[in-house]
């Protein structure tokens, strides 16, 4: 394992995610064990699933709003 790797979450390193993505998004660290397993290989995943998860509800928000009516209309 890389040396830079050793002894670190990779979800106690996302406090940027935390700070901008409402709450929910980013499963606990027990979640991800339960659901994905203890490594850091399925901390990853778990964080890709909720980095893609994200990116679609924000496609589709964008999506599904009407164009604002024009101001000269």
């Amino acid at each position: 394992m890389p040396r830079f790797l050793e002894n670190r979450s990779p979800l106690r390193e996302c406090g940027l995610f935390e700070e901008y993505w409402p709450p929910g998004v980013l499963p606990s660290e027990e979640m991800v064990n339960g659901l994905y397993g203890p490594g850091l290989v399925h901390e990853a995943e778990a964080l890709a699933t909720a980095i893609i998860a994200t990116i679609d509800k924000v496609q589709l928000q964008a999506i599904a709003k009407p164009p604002s009516p024009s101001i000269k209309s």
